[in-house]
């Protein structure tokens, strides 16, 4: 069974075994935090929140700011501020509600958050028992989740040589 709640804003759906069930946690196992791409939420590891308690696994799975469930954020903060840093925060959060070290799986957009998640826990000295990547987002800059702000008194345009040398680095130029 699946119950969901908020932490920080945050939509959580968790599921368990139940206690004494031959599916049960075992120790030395611990749980999964299930982090969403973009244009997902929690609700694309529904399935998986069913599947999981059976085969002996605790997991969670949030939504991020302004995804289905959770905290709403402005378009302009959105469109202008938002960035992949702000996706981990929401992460640690979550995290940092379960009280346990999590393994870590992320699809798509949510595996690059899982490994900038990765990165700032090992960094920070903490325990980070695995890392699951499905068909992660390359590291690198993604539309407005960016280091920097989109300028407000100007149109934003990526030059060509940019994007090819950014996204593209391996591709030959004849081919742009």
């Amino acid at each position: 069974m699946t119950d969901s709640y908020q932490v920080q804003g945050l939509l959580v759906l968790h599921a368990a075994p139940a206690p004494g069930a031959a599916g049960a946690p075992r120790p030395a196992r611990p749980p999964l935090l299930l982090v969403h791409g973009s244009g997902h939420g929690a609700w694309c590891w529904e399935q998986w929140l069913e599947r999981l308690p059976a085969l002996g696994w605790e997991a969670y799975a949030l939504s991020v700011r302004n995804h289905p469930g959770s905290r709403a954020v402005p378009r302009e903060e959105f469109l202008r501020h938002t960035r992949l840093e702000h996706y981990v925060d929401d992460v640690a959060a979550v995290a940092a509600h379960i009280g346990r070290p999590c393994a870590v799986v992320g699809h798509s957009m949510g595996g690059l958050i899982a490994q900038r998640f990765a990165a700032r826990q090992l960094a920070a000295g903490g325990a980070l028992p695995a890392l699951v990547l499905l068909a992660p987002a390359p590291p690198g800059q993604l539309g407005p989740l960016r280091d920097a702000p989109l300028p407000t008194d100007v149109p934003y345009a990526l030059e060509r040589a940019v994007a090819a040398q950014r996204y593209f680095p391996t591709t030959p130029p004849d081919v742009l």
